[in-house]
């Protein structure tokens, strides 16, 4: 495995803990980029992605968290369907408090309506995903002109190309 960090321009140790981290296992690549101004969550993707070299690319913004199963459950379903991309439903925690607010993903109709349901409601978290890189060669970098529905953009360029979706069944991630 790899780990890519892009600080998105905050002041506070995330470098010092990567950099423990990358010491702690040196036989993995862990990366550690700062942008120089806050250039949101798009162009911190992007510079990650340009930097990958694994399979498949996860995603986590610094406000989330992985459960441990996040990462097999989703290379499992990745490696057993013929999905490019796959995402689970999240638990919404408020921020500082870490009061249960509910969850979030796609209802049963959702999925049976899927790609279709994604325009009344985009259910997929982008912490929550993981896709093969070869998307990201296929479809390209993420809106950098968006600040919002930035994600909903990216999903629906994926499916304009015949990309095709996996729900990972479960809870695997903190949103």
């Amino acid at each position: 495995w790899e780990l890519i960090v892009v600080e998105d321009a905050s002041q506070g140790k995330t470098e010092g803990i990567v950099k423990k981290f990358a010491a702690d296992h040196p036989q993995h690549r862990v990366v550690y980029l700062r942008n120089e101004k806050n250039s949101g969550p798009s162009h911190s993707r992007n510079v990650a992605f340009q930097q990958a070299r694994g399979e498949f690319v996860a995603l986590l913004d610094a406000d989330d968290r992985w459960f441990a199963t996040h990462l097999a459950a989703s290379v499992q379903q990745l490696r057993e369907s013929a999905a490019d991309l796959v995402y689970s439903t999240v638990v919404l925690v408020e921020d500082g408090t870490e009061q249960l607010l509910g969850l979030w993903g796609p209802e049963t109709w959702e999925r049976d309506e899927f790609p279709h349901a994604l325009f009344m409601r985009n259910s997929i978290t982008p912490s929550a995903t993981v896709l093969r890189r070869s998307v990201i060669a296929d479809v390209g970098l993420w809106a950098t002109n968006l600040r919002l529905c930035e994600d909903l953009d990216y999903w629906l360029r994926c499916l304009s190309l015949g990309k095709k979706f996996g729900y990972v069944r479960g809870l695997h991630c903190l949103y």
